[in-house]
Formats: structure tokens, sequence, C-alpha cells
């Protein structure tokens, strides 16, 4: 199942005539795609998926991947209406919940990514240390952290394996 929102915007090209009159004519359109794929759960989880251009550029998004099994459809999805790219520009990790980043180490290892964005909260553990009196020290804070939250630390542990991350 695939919710689709699309809306295309007219570029309007005014020119000047010798009467001075103007003439408007249309240009190719800028548009917007946004897609809110199944992710095989009535409960919960999000698979959004964007494409919109603007002038002559064409961008695409992934935000949250729903569960792992949702990865593969995402895929197709994008190939089968987005043209086949090899690049996706941004992919989102809204929060480290399964149902919304379960699905992305497979979207990750089919297309070549932009940006990946995603919280990272063991990178904050000079911040939060103070305010947590059961750890002694940051590394056991960011390997406590990296437990409670494995789904965004497995994908942390596959972005870093497939190539040289930049800290």
């Amino acid at each position: 199942m695939c919710n689709r929102l699309h809306k295309q915007h007219k570029n309007i090209t005014r020119t000047s005539s010798s009467n001075s009159r103007f003439e408007t004519k249309s240009t190719m359109s800028d548009y917007y795609e946004i897609d809110f794929l199944g992710v095989d759960s009535p409960k919960s989880g999000d698979a959004i998926t964007i494409r919109y251009q603007i002038g002559d550029e064409v961008s695409i998004h992934v935000v949250d991947g729903g569960f792992q099994l949702t990865g593969d459809k995402i895929v197709e999805h994008i190939n089968a209406h987005y043209g086949a790219p090899n690049r996706i520009d941004h992919v989102v990790v809204t929060h480290p919940d399964q149902d919304h980043c379960g699905g992305l180490r497979t979207v990750l290892k089919e297309f070549d990514i932009g940006t990946l964005w995603m919280i990272r909260p063991w990178d904050y553990t000079s911040d939060l240390i103070g305010r947590i009196a059961r750890f002694a020290n940051e590394e056991n804070l960011a390997r406590r952290l990296k437990e409670v939250y494995p789904n965004i630390a497995a994908l942390e542990e596959f972005v870093r394996r497939q190539i040289k991350w930049n800290t």
C-alpha cells in the first residue's frame, strides 16, 4: 500500500513585447511527490519517500525506513517510480525505534547516499555525564546508550563499515 501526494507548480516566464504587453508561457513545472509506504503494521512505523524538482535539479529523500523487511519495498518503490536512480540525496532517521529505522540498511546498501541524518546520543556524553549520576565516565555512558538504542547503533556501525566515517 502506498499513499501518494503529488503537486506541480507552473513556472511563469514573462516577456515584454514591443507594445509593452506581457506574454506568459509555461516552462517545465517544478513538482514534489511524497509517498507514504506501508510498513506491514497497523500500529506504527513510517517509510516515506520524497522526490521533487526545482528548476533542473531533481532531489530524492527517504524519511524513515519502517521495519527491516520494509527496506526492499522502499528500494523497489524508488526504482519503479523515481527512475531507478543511483543516489538518494538525504536519508533521515526521525527517531531510533525499529519501526522507523529498520529498513534503512537496505536503502544504504542499494544507493549512494548524500547525507544521512540521525541522532547519535553517544556523541553527547560530555553534555550528559553530569546529569546521570550512575555513570562514572563517558565511555561507559556511550556504551550504555548504544545498548539502549541498538537500531541506530547498528545503522551507524553499518555506515562506518561502508565508508570512511568523518566525525
